[in-house]
């Protein structure tokens, strides 16, 4: 299990199976605003695939393939960061990251991948990482 306190009220860390509810709320919530960037929007139309995606993510980061934390302001998921395509040969990682829209603009994007970063950097001893924009 990954937990990653920012401050007093911002936290990442991984999923559990009793997050899929409100993992599937938090996204169908912002599904219009996330589907132009996030193609896997549109096949989570139910609570059950949040839980199979939590179900993997937690296999993944068991077999340290990927790692997926949600974002938690005040206790509740408003979005998620992860790394994935992990390469321990080459030290490298791909991130990825999602907000929903009403917490858009507020730096916790910016908070949240300060301290992600590190984390990768100096816990799993990554020396590069890539993020693709849309």
């Amino acid at each position: 299990m990954v937990s990653i306190p920012i401050n007093d009220d911002l936290l990442l860390r991984s999923y559990v199976p009793e997050d899929a509810p409100a993992l599937f709320q938090a996204i169908h919530k912002s599904r219009k605003h996330l589907r132009h960037w996030l193609n896997w929007v549109d096949t989570t139309t139910k609570e059950e695939h949040s839980l199979e995606f939590i179900r993997q993510s937690l296999a993944a980061q068991h077999n340290q393939e990927a790692i997926a934390l949600g974002i938690f302001l005040n206790g509740q998921i408003i979005g998620g960061i992860g790394m994935h395509y992990w390469d321990h040969y080459l030290r490298i990682v791909h991130i990825g990251y999602w907000i929903n829209k009403e917490h858009e603009g507020k730096g916790i994007i910016s908070a949240s991948c300060r301290h992600f970063f590190s984390f990768v950097f100096d816990k799993l001893n990554i020396n590069k990482i890539e993020l693709h924009f849309l």
